[in-house]
């Protein structure tokens, strides 16, 4: 293996450890530079499909949301979409959340959603949720989203950004605007 593979290779792992931390879920973790979730390759030929919504960057904080609370915002992309899924970074506390994550899109009056099982999830990478029916959705209309977490007695952490571009602040369960936002991507 040549010198600068080896290296690249121990810089990810580190990456990787680090981004780990510490995670307990009666406890938001805060991260300098939180890696940086990946499409996996198992997405191969869709990826020409997915749009990633990114924040700004910076300090990310992994917020637990428990069962039964939700965490909303807007979305306002450039281009017409179809879309017919979401991805969200989470964190599953290494492997032992439960329950669904629920994601609902909207355009004014028209929504769609779906869900999908935690267990099993990817810690600090994306979950996509495909939703039931596409939502059309034309340049510069604006998308509002609602990510959930259903059932199960271990939360699932929302990595938040601060909030920037296409992704607005959120609210948590309705209540004053947080100014953060999860990462979010769409898949067309």
């Amino acid at each position: 293996m040549h010198l600068m593979t080896r290296v690249a290779v121990s810089a990810a792992l580190l990456a990787t450890l680090a981004a780990c931390g510490e995670r307990h879920p009666d406890s938001a973790a805060t991260t300098e530079g939180a890696a940086s979730p990946t499409i996996t390759a198992q997405e191969g030929a869709q990826e020409a499909t997915l749009e990633e919504l990114l924040p700004a960057g910076g300090a990310a904080e992994a917020f637990p949301l428990v069962a039964g609370s939700y965490a909303s915002g807007r979305i306002v992309l450039k281009d017409a979409a179809r879309i017919k899924g979401a991805l969200v970074q989470i964190g599953n506390y290494n492997g032992t959340t439960d329950g669904e994550l629920v994601v609902e899109l909207c355009k004014q009056q028209d929504c769609t959603k779906g869900s999908k099982p935690l267990t099993g999830s990817i810690d600090n990478d994306y979950i996509e949720v495909s939703l039931a029916t596409p939502l059309e959705a034309a340049a510069q209309e604006e998308i509002t989203y609602r990510i959930s977490k259903m059932g199960g007695s271990v939360p699932v952490a929302l990595w938040l950004y601060p909030a920037s571009g296409e992704l607005s602040a959120i609210r948590i369960n309705d209540g004053d605007e947080v100014q953060s936002t999860p990462k979010i991507a769409l898949r067309r």
